[in-house]
């Protein structure tokens, strides 16, 4: 199942800290957002759990593997997990390209991978939405590629070329085609130039493409600038007149996908 068009506007760091999540939820009251993404192990997740779960937001893990935990009580193991992989992911210029020759990093991305999952299914009762990362590490090849990424999940898109820049260099467009076929995806994925500097597009290019193919466009509501564009009128105006849909409009994750994903 598939989508014809759409627009995903996803909102990252849900749950991170608790100035960022009243952030974005002020965005989906206002109709600026259809979608987030939320941290686990972070110091607002609990709390920004309750509001998703009291409101019915549309929510998708925020993978991490580049930041430390900062919630009380993290268990040791994953802790632990955590600070090991900090350290691999630490040249991500280099990681988003090469997948690591050692099976023992690909058991440890693969059972990091596996505690944010369980984190998320035990402070939501669910599985996420779709799944997209914190600095976009989920398009390493160490970790799309991984056991713990099911094929059939829904996955954010790696950075697509702005509209008329032409298809954009080989080793991304590969990248782009192995996403699509591994996992469920957008056509396209871009930033708002609204809210980004370069390599972004006009939100109403977004929405216009939209009209045509499925498009996700990313922002964060928790800096300030980006809230200010999100909250003004060019931008509510762009979204009531958008197919705007949160990442279950793309299709359903096989019920084999899901099991996989709660452990």
């Amino acid at each position: 199942m598939r989508a014809d068009g759409l627009l995903i506007v996803n909102a990252d760091d849900w749950g991170a800290f608790r100035a960022g999540t009243d952030a974005i939820e002020s965005c989906f009251e206002a109709g600026a957002i259809s979608s987030a993404s939320a941290m686990v192990h972070m110091a607002d997740s609990r709390r920004a759990a309750s509001i998703a779960s009291q409101r019915e937001r549309p929510i998708g893990l925020h993978l991490n593997l580049t930041q430390e935990f900062d919630a009380p009580h993290v268990p040791g193991p994953v802790g632990e997990r955590q600070r090991r992989l900090l350290g691999h992911f630490s040249d991500l210029r280099r990681r988003r390209w090469l997948l690591s020759a050692d099976p023992r990093v690909h058991r440890l991305v693969r059972s990091a991978i596996e505690d944010q999952l369980e984190e998320f299914h035990r402070l939501y009762g669910r599985a996420p939405t779709h799944v997209d990362s914190h600095h976009h590490v989920h398009v390493c090849p160490d970790v799309f590629l991984s056991r713990a990424m099911a094929p059939g999940l829904r996955v954010r898109q790696t950075l697509s070329p702005p509209p008329g820049a032409g298809p954009g260099n080989p080793a991304r467009r590969l990248k782009h085609g192995v996403l699509a076929w591994r996992f469920i995806t957008t056509d396209r994925f871009w930033r708002a130039r609204e809210t980004s500097g370069a390599g972004s597009v006009p939100i109403a290019t977004a929405v216009e493409h939209a009209r045509r193919e499925t498009v996700e466009v990313m922002v964060h509501p928790s800096f300030p600038d980006e809230l200010e564009a999100l909250r003004s009128e060019a931008w509510l105006k762009c979204m009531r007149e958008a197919p705007l849909a949160a990442y279950p409009a793309l299709g359903d994750c096989s019920q084999d996908t899901v099991s996989t994903l709660v452990g």
